[in-house]
């Protein structure tokens, strides 16, 4: 027990000596997408950042370009508004790198329309990262390599943003189901109802 709460603390020190280095411009309110570099098997992609996805995704179409071993997938997958579907499949120990960041890991390799690469909670987990929108960075706390990582921010038509909400079982039939959303209008402010 002692020996896990050195590593806990131990983490804890090193975050703060990254975050002491993270020098934040002015605060600007910045939207969009989180995007980070990524070197997959030696080519630089660009990935993007979800904290709504589970693991660390590469589409059909990269991991072909890439040449990425890929073995049979288990399970299926589905995104919103489309069909469940079966992974493609796997691309086990592939050579990952995010800014000083260096490791193997595997891809599960599913059809993206979008995004050629999604990292997603659970390999930001394994890489023990921090993610910290407000400064646009990532910091990686790894016992190997401890980095700072910088993020874009991108939005625009270019890019599509997807809210989803899913209706659990518990709900009575033939009662009123009420979905409040938030809509940014042309003319208000964001949505904190600061003005634009």
């Amino acid at each position: 027990m002692a020996m896990e709460e050195e590593k806990v603390e131990e983490k804890q020190l090193g975050a703060l000596r990254i975050l002491n280095t993270i020098k934040v411009k002015k605060l600007q309110k910045k939207r969009g997408l989180m995007f980070t570099d990524v070197e997959i098997a030696g080519h630089k992609l660009s990935a993007l950042v979800d904290t709504g996805a589970t693991d660390f995704f590469i589409s059909i179409e990269a991991a072909k370009k890439l040449n990425l071993q890929v073995g049979k997938g288990m399970g299926t997958l589905k995104t919103v508004n489309t069909k469940e579907v079966p992974v493609h499949g796997l691309a086990s120990n592939v050579d990952v790198a995010m800014g000083q960041w260096k490791g193997k890991t595997s891809l599960e390799v599913i059809p993206l329309n979008d995004y050629d690469v999604v990292i997603g909670l659970d390999f930001l987990d394994r890489i023990s990262a921090m993610l910290l929108p407000f400064a646009d960075c990532i910091c990686i706390l790894d016992s190997q390599y401890q980095c700072v990582v910088p993020l874009k921010r991108e939005s625009g038509r270019n890019h599509k943003n997807l809210s989803a909400i899913q209706l659990c079982s518990g709900l009575k039939r033939g009662d009123p189901t009420f979905l409040a959303t938030l809509k940014r209008g042309g003319g208000g402010g964001d949505f904190n109802g600061d003005p634009k």
